[in-house]
């Protein structure tokens, strides 16, 4: 009974340790990270690299287009208003008036 709980107890430290957040920039970087705050123009995180940061950093907005949290969720950053359309899609002002 004693090993079990030990190993429970082993094993929920580890899974503690992989949980953390993942922030998807707009160039298609990955930043493993905890996310602190998010505001419309910047979004604060620690990093979680080894060793441990207490610093904390900020990547503009406009440079974020996803987060994934530790649980699970998703969460969407980039306006679409600022995004790139497509090649091939994107029209002059003067196409756009005919």
């Amino acid at each position: 009974m004693r090993s079990f709980l030990l190993g429970f107890f082993l094993l929920g430290a580890s899974l503690s340790v992989q949980a953390q957040d993942t922030i998807l920039r707009t160039d298609g970087d990955e930043v493993k990270a905890r996310v602190l705050a998010i505001t419309p123009t910047d979004v604060a995180y620690v990093p979680t690299t080894e060793p441990p940061s207490t610093d904390t950093l900020h990547l503009v907005a406009t440079q974020v287009f996803l987060i994934r949290y530790a649980n699970g969720t998703k969460e969407i950053i980039s306006n679409p208003a600022t995004a790139v359309p497509a090649v091939g899609l994107a029209r002059t002002p003067q196409q756009m008036n005919n």
